[in-house]
């Protein structure tokens, strides 16, 4: 099957001055998303905050990830969700890097 996401219009999420647009992050997930993909997984669902309780502040992203061909519970392997992690750091602009 194939998906497409679907934003509400110009919702801005900000950690330090940057201002990280819905597009942003659905851009990021999309390339996170191929990285899920190659392991078998599929993003379903996701929702993210800005935790700007620690210094710098950062992104928390909660994904809901099911198996490609598998409605089981399957272990997630650290070297995907790492790679994960680093593609969507790498999608934000330097703003949000700095």
């Amino acid at each position: 099957p194939q998906f497409r996401f679907v934003r509400r219009k110009n919702v801005v999420l900000s950690v330090q001055m940057e201002a990280t647009t819905e597009e942003d992050l659905l851009k990021a997930l999309n390339h996170a998303s191929l990285v899920l993909e190659s392991a078998g997984l599929m993003l379903m669902g996701f929702t993210c905050y800005s935790d700007i309780s620690t210094l710098p502040g950062h992104y928390v992203p909660y994904w809901e990830l099911k198996a490609n061909n598998s409605n089981s519970i399957v272990k997630l392997d650290d070297k995907v969700m790492v790679e994960c992690c680093c593609v969507v750091e790498k999608s934000f602009d330097i703003l949000y890097r700095s």
